[in-house]
């Protein structure tokens, strides 16, 4: 039976490819625990105010009156303000039975309706905030910030293993919990195309790499070009998506041939192409805990399309290739990735891709899905939180 009320999930974006909180919200509404989940989010033009997902699921991006002035460090804040006290206003009269904050800018809002409406407060991290690259003395704000306010939240959300047991020791708690951010399978995870390999004319014969995401610093992008500049050139490597690196990548690639440029494709279609490739590439920087720590969810969507894994040698990252043997966790560094793809053969890539078709089993939302229910259930039904086994 559900608990009633509204869970309110709150993050200071605007809503349009929020894939975590999309599978965390609707796992929610599915599972029937509260009567409507609402999403503060964000208004600019050309969005709806008000986006109806379903009929559980409700987005409210905010329109603010300062949204004109300057984005300048003191407007910005004024924004800010005004976005959580119109969002504190519109539910101040409703029955909020939980409120999700997800970033710690959002957490101060949290405890106030904690607070003055004794709701259950649940503080869903998407990423190690207080780790992130910044300085010395913002981040001393942050984790003061943070110190200061966990006390009053009821459950910590966490994506991994290592940034959970970070709360745990830096903070002392004990109310932390793990809901890895895993995508949804592809409806046809195993069948490989050849959309790349026809695109840009590539041989059967010839090895395709693939960095599938965002193009910006801190994800290896021009230790990437450096190498395959460099590499035999049956050895190709396939940039697909958007980012500030693009000039950069084109550039290389209308000097190297084994060096290619795709443009981001549809969410919806995304799976055939990522198939096509026979190794995905994601080589994290550590230029901060944060990323030392991360569990990208691109490594899941290539093992979901029978791709094997190059990865940076970091805690998570190795943990699923090596436990796994569905690819190759190496330092980040030139001279291990020129050494590993220049002695890659067709024959070992082959037996990685059976090995990472095999593994992909053990990785689904379907079982975050049923941890994140089994959590709230507990949450909702005592005065303690439920820790899941």
């Amino acid at each position: 039976m559900p608990i009633g009320g509204i869970n309110l999930h709150a993050y200071q974006t605007f809503f349009t490819h929020e894939s975590r909180m999309l599978r965390v919200t609707r796992s929610l509404a599915d599972g029937g625990l509260f009567d409507e989940i609402h999403i503060g989010a964000i208004w600019k033009p050309g969005l709806q105010v008000l986006e109806k997902i379903d009929r559980h699921r409700t987005v409210w991006r905010v329109p603010l009156w300062s949204a004109s002035f300057p984005n300048t460090p003191l407007w910005k804040t004024i924004k800010f303000a005004e976005w959580e006290l119109r969002l504190f206003l519109k539910y101040w009269h409703q029955e909020v039975s939980v409120f999700n904050a997800h970033s710690l800018i959002v957490l101060p809002l949290g405890v106030l309706f904690k607070v003055l409406k004794g709701c259950k407060l649940v503080y869903d991290t998407h990423e190690l905030e207080c780790e992130i690259q910044m300085g010395v003395k913002q981040r001393a704000v942050y984790k003061l910030l943070e110190r200061l306010l966990v006390s009053f939240v009821d459950l910590t959300l966490t994506v991994c293993d290592s940034i959970c047991s970070w709360y745990r020791n830096e903070y002392k708690l004990t109310r932390v919990n793990v809901i890895k951010n895993i995508p949804y399978k592809p409806s046809n995870p195993e069948t490989p195309s050849k959309l790349l390999r026809d695109y840009f004319r590539i041989s059967d014969k010839e090895i395709v790499f693939l960095y599938q995401g965002i193009f910006e610093k801190g994800r290896g992008i021009e230790l990437i070009l450096e190498c395959f500049s460099e590499l035999d050139s049956k050895k190709h490597i396939v940039f697909l998506g958007m980012g500030a690196l693009a000039e950069n990548i084109q550039r290389y690639a209308s000097k190297y041939s084994n060096i290619h440029l795709h443009a981001a494709v549809h969410p919806d279609i995304l799976a055939s192409y990522t198939s096509s490739a026979d190794v995905g590439i994601t080589l994290i920087e550590n230029t901060c805990l944060n990323y030392y720590y991360c569990l990208p969810n691109k490594i899941f969507e290539y093992l979901f399309s029978g791709l094997p894994a190059i990865v940076s040698n970091f805690p998570e990252m190795s943990k699923v290739i090596k436990d796994e043997q569905c690819g190759w966790a190496i330092p980040v560094e030139k001279q291990a990735l020129l050494s590993l793809v220049n002695n890659l053969s067709r024959e070992e890539v082959a037996g990685k891709k059976e090995q990472a078709r095999r593994c992909s089993a053990k990785f689904s939302w379907d079982n975050e899905e049923k941890k994140l229910l089994r959590i709230y259930r507990g949450l909702l039904k005592s005065s303690t939180v439920y820790m899941a086994p």
